[in-house]
């Protein structure tokens, strides 16, 4: 059994999947009525197949048991403020046992660095997907593209212990979303290094510009855009590893926004709402990333700014209509 917080788009894909894999999933959020437990009904839509629903368990925080196992698929800056009653055990969430926490959210690996000393009494699961999915309602989703989901365990945390496999075994059961569990950490470490690299890129630039994956990634000026982005973060020491040129990074993150042309990203998303985005969790660790390397990405400081700016103009305008 798994509790997931944060049932938005990538949340409900994977709750979907675990449901069909005969994994039982809650779902928990802040909306749900009081203390007390409905259901949720999840529907996917795909391009040329039919629509899969999902019934699930629907509950408030509070609600969660104390000995449960989460998996966490809130934005980035929301995700730490969701965890903090867990992993400091406060009531009534004490639990003398370590949890295992999934964490399945863009710019994981800032995050993770942030959890490194809270969480440190709990088992901290890495995930990472490139599938393609955007929320048309409350639950409502439709699945843009294809791609796959990771989870692994980064070093500090122990894969053998029983209740990590158990998660990990159950993760792996997704094989309607080409899932991998678990994965070695040089692999996966690997694998989130090229998803924040394909966040710092498509996910601003389509929430500045509200558009689509495909618009940016076939127009020639914003092909150039995504160019200097990645020229800049190839720069960078903690991305040698890869092994791959400013020209091989622009290539993936070409090919990850071709496969999900039409998919809304989860910035751009927020930013259209007037919520929070992730970006001090993307381009934001990338830059504090240069700084301790005394390297300056100019494009990327930009980038931020204009992603706050898009978002200031945007909360204006919907204070205007409400108004």
């Amino acid at each position: 059994m798994l509790y997931l917080i944060g049932p938005g788009s990538i949340g409900c894909l994977h709750a979907q999947a675990l449901s069909r894999a005969g994994v039982p999933v809650s779902l928990v959020s802040r909306f749900a009525g009081g203390s007390a437990t409905t259901e949720a009904l999840i529907q996917t839509s795909r391009t040329g197949k039919e629509t899969l629903t999902s019934t699930h368990e629907l509950i408030p925080p509070s609600s969660i048991p104390p000995d449960a196992d989460l998996l966490v698929c809130t934005p980035a800056h929301a995700a730490e403020a969701a965890l903090l009653p867990f992993i400091n055990n406060e009531q009534p969430f004490r639990n003398t046992n370590k949890r295992v926490i999934v964490l399945l959210v863009n710019g994981v690996l800032a995050l993770h660095q942030h959890l490194l000393v809270p969480a440190k009494d709990h088992h901290l699961i890495l995930g990472s997907t490139t599938h393609g999915v955007f929320r048309t309602q409350p639950f409502n989703i439709t699945h843009a593209g294809l791609g796959e989901t990771v989870f692994g365990c980064p070093p500090e945390t122990d894969s053998s212990h029983p209740r990590v496999k158990s998660v990990l075994h159950a993760l792996n059961q997704m094989h309607d979303l080409n899932v991998t569990s678990p994965m070695e950490w040089e692999k996966l470490h690997r694998k989130l290094l090229l998803k924040l690299v394909v966040n710092c890129a498509l996910n601003p630039v389509t929430a500045i510009m509200t558009c689509r994956n495909g618009i940016v990634s076939n127009s020639e000026h914003g092909r150039a855009v995504l160019k200097q982005l990645c020229a800049e973060i190839a720069q960078l020491p903690e991305f040698s590893s890869l092994e791959m040129s400013a020209e091989d990074l622009l290539g993936y993150v070409l090919a990850v926004a071709n496969a999900t042309a039409n998919n809304v990203n989860s910035m751009d998303a927020a930013v259209s709402k007037g919520l929070e985005s992730e970006i001090d969790f993307l381009n934001g660790d990338v830059l504090e990333r240069a700084a301790k390397s005394g390297i300056s990405l100019p494009t990327h400081a930009a980038i931020i700014d204009l992603v706050r700016f898009r978002l200031q103009l945007n909360r204006a305008a919907l204070n205007t209509s409400i108004s």
